[in-house]
């Protein structure tokens, strides 16, 4: 049924960069310490009107999210210091 899919919480006419994109934007920074502004382009006011995430066919195969997105955001990037040190390394 159409209520058991997990989709987006936005409401649908507001535009997805007002609200979620930019709450990601954020918590990127927070994550990788960036102290500068995000700056959103005003010609595009309107964003993407509508975006849903389903992902009921992948629960019904069993999969499960194992981790939440700000723990997820910190791995990866941690994961990718640590690639980029290790190439530095093996350049020098």
């Amino acid at each position: 049924s159409n209520s058991a899919r997990r989709k987006h919480s936005l409401p649908p006419t507001q535009p997805l960069w007002s609200g979620y994109i930019r709450a990601l934007a954020e918590l990127i920074g927070e994550v990788i310490g960036f102290k500068g502004q995000i700056v959103f382009d005003p010609c595009k006011p309107d964003g993407t009107p509508r975006k849903l995430l389903d992902v009921s066919k992948l629960e019904a195969l069993g999969w499960r999210p194992r981790v939440e997105l700000r723990q997820g955001i910190e791995e990866t990037y941690q994961w990718f210091v640590e690639q980029i040190s290790e190439h530095i390394s093996r350049a020098n």
